[in-house]
């Protein structure tokens, strides 16, 4: 069976994320993949589709309930009520990304109507009352032949709403990680871990600069154990009862710490770490009005907190897998990424990967260059 997925926006990143499923036969089809894998159930874990399903050959799909339409139309003249609900399996609505499909199936008498809707969105009457199928390739005539994707899932916008807006403490506006992108690093880290490691039926990921919880929530909520430490834990301590109430799979181990990530790690427990998903927090607030010179002063010591930080790891740590976000911000030279580079490549048991694509939203200033490291024991 051939499933396919609607990527998001940030296609680099989620094509990245894609790999904690393993895909085979790949194929691009602009927003659009198909692939085979061996592990659909991880498939419902990725953060960067929008939507997914299986697909289908068009003669197959109208097959499928003409065979219903036939088996209840060779039944004798006393099931003529149940007649008419096996025909109801038939959508009263379809949503569709292509016009000329949807008029292909009302003239062929599979729907009464149909919507045409756009990749990125999707509708709460198709999802309740009918299908969604997707056109895979852009075809100006349509025939039974060609392939058409069978929605059946949709990003969990709930979880993503919970982590980033219903917690009582939260700050978008203070460079708060967005969930879906939390959720995707988190994926991506275990996809790295998993190439160079044995799987494992549970996995700890440790957070040190925990800074709201999105990242310790989003992993409890997909069943991993987490650790979390921050300098002083203020805007995580009013999220703790929140977690406790409505987070996801709270019986999953939530161990937390106080440390300062740029001095050495003490504690024991946190050598049963598999991943480190973090980013510092993207600070200071960039504006047009903001001094170079100040610019340059604050970006400094942001450096100084990445290569502090990436030094304790390395001391700490003999085998870790990081998925991290390094700040890169317009309209000032890049000082950042130049001060840890030093430290990055000074190390020959790692190994660096940065994303190509980064993580930007509109109107802002800052973006995210996503970094994935795996060291190796020595």
């Amino acid at each position: 069976m051939a499933y396919f997925a609607v990527l998001w926006r940030h296609k680099q990143i989620s094509l990245t994320e894609l790999q904690l499923v393993k895909p085979s036969n790949l194929t691009t089809h602009g927003q659009i993949v198909i692939f085979d894998t061996e592990t659909p159930d991880l498939i419902s874990q990725l953060g960067g589709i929008i939507k997914r399903g299986t697909t289908t050959i068009l003669w197959d799909l109208l097959a499928q309930y003409n065979i219903l339409a036939t088996d209840v139309d060779n039944s004798d003249d006393e099931t003529t009520d149940e007649s008419n609900k096996s025909l109801s399996w038939l959508p009263s609505i379809v949503g569709t990304n292509s016009r000329i499909l949807g008029k292909y199936l009302k003239q062929s008498g599979f729907t009464r109507r149909f919507k045409e809707l756009t990749l990125d969105h999707s509708d709460r009457e198709v999802q309740d009352k009918g299908v969604e199928l997707i056109l895979i390739h852009s075809n100006e005539s349509i025939d039974e032949s060609v392939i058409i994707g069978r929605v059946t899932h949709y990003q969990d916008i709930d979880l993503f709403s919970a982590v980033d807006y219903d917690k009582p403490s939260a700050g978008m506006g203070i460079g708060m990680m967005p969930a879906k992108l939390t959720l995707m690093m988190i994926n991506i880290a275990r996809a790295q871990y998993e190439t160079n490691h044995v799987v494992k039926s549970e996995y700890t990921i440790y957070d040190p600069f925990c800074g709201f919880g999105t990242t310790n929530f989003l992993a409890n909520a997909m069943w991993y154990d987490t650790i979390w430490s921050d300098l002083n834990g203020s805007l995580i301590k009013p999220n703790l009862v929140w977690r406790n109430t409505h987070a996801r799979h709270t019986q999953h181990r939530f161990t937390s710490f106080k440390h300062d990530a740029t001095q050495p790690i003490t504690k024991p427990f946190v050598k049963h770490t598999d991943m480190i998903v973090t980013e510092w927090r993207l600070w200071p607030v960039v504006t047009q009005r903001l001094m170079p010179k100040v610019a340059h002063h604050q970006l400094t010591q942001i450096g100084q907190v990445y290569c502090n930080f990436l030094t304790q790891v390395d001391t700490y740590f003999d085998d870790i897998t990081i998925c991290m976000t390094v700040p890169v911000y317009q309209f000032y030279d890049d000082v950042i990424w130049p001060m840890i580079e030093d430290v990055l490549y000074d190390d020959k048991s790692r190994t660096i990967t940065p994303i190509p694509q980064v993580y930007s939203r509109k109107w802002q200033y800052v973006t995210r260059q996503i970094l994935v490291l795996q060291k190796y024991s020595r």
